[in-house]
């Protein structure tokens, strides 16, 4: 991974300036819709289901986009978890043996 993000590293530093303002600008229109195509869904789909099942009024846009982005918020990112969002099980084995997953590396190795 670090070989990879070296290799990004080269490739946007001999970038020209114009390159790089396009490409963030590309990067930021495709979040944009993305979100904005996320949100529209998240519309379809409750006025599909919520009104015919509970009766509730149909919701709009941005109430849609609004509870997409409350979910991506408390489910996506960990609401609060520290860590960034990571997913706390990812080093399990480290997390059990206590030694960085040498001990429980060095159990299989003898086991076999």
């Amino acid at each position: 991974m670090a070989g990879r993000m070296a290799e990004f590293g080269k490739w946007w530093l001999d970038r020209k300036l114009g390159v790089k303002i396009a490409a963030v600008l590309v990067i930021l229109i495709l979040a944009l819709g993305f979100m904005a195509h996320a949100g529209w869904v998240v519309m379809l789909l409750g006025n599909w289901i919520v009104p015919d099942t509970i009766g509730w009024k149909p919701i709009t846009f941005w109430k849609a986009f609004g509870l997409f982005a409350l979910c991506s918020i408390l489910f996506n990112r960990g609401a609060g978890r520290s860590g960034g969002g990571k997913r706390p099980d990812r080093n399990r084995e480290e997390t059990r043996s206590g030694d960085g997953g040498a001990m429980a590396a060095g159990n299989r190795r003898g086991a076999e």
